[in-house]
């Protein structure tokens, strides 16, 4: 298993939903959200990566939110748990959203609410 870089989910590369080639280096990440985050700014999310341990992170990564927000209190966010794992969301809008496709909302293939 790998470790998504931007979100800490595991990801098993043999079905991750995206990944991104850098440096000579694979990355697998749990949704086109967090593929479009590492590929904005990648040595951002690798300096959390310790030397020679590509796609694993070095420390409990902090919370996310699906956009990509990080998020320093996790229990004032609505949350709900996406494929096993918990998954926070910025507003109630956006989790609306999510509930109403959360394969689709996670593949980056609904608008997110404004």
């Amino acid at each position: 298993m790998a470790t998504d870089l931007v979100c800490g989910m595991k990801v098993d590369p043999q079905t991750a939903s995206s990944r991104s080639h850098y440096r000579g280096e694979t990355y697998y990440f749990c949704s086109p959200v967090c593929k479009g985050l590492f590929d904005r700014q990648p040595e951002k999310y690798l300096a959390a990566t310790a030397p020679g341990e590509a796609g694993t992170s070095a420390s409990e990564p902090a919370p996310v939110t699906a956009c990509g927000g990080k998020i320093e209190d996790p229990e004032k966010y609505p949350s709900a748990i996406f494929r096993g794992e918990r998954v926070y969301f910025c507003t109630a809008a956006c989790l609306a959203a999510f509930q109403s496709d959360p394969e689709r909302f996670m593949a980056g293939e609904i608008e997110h609410p404004v």
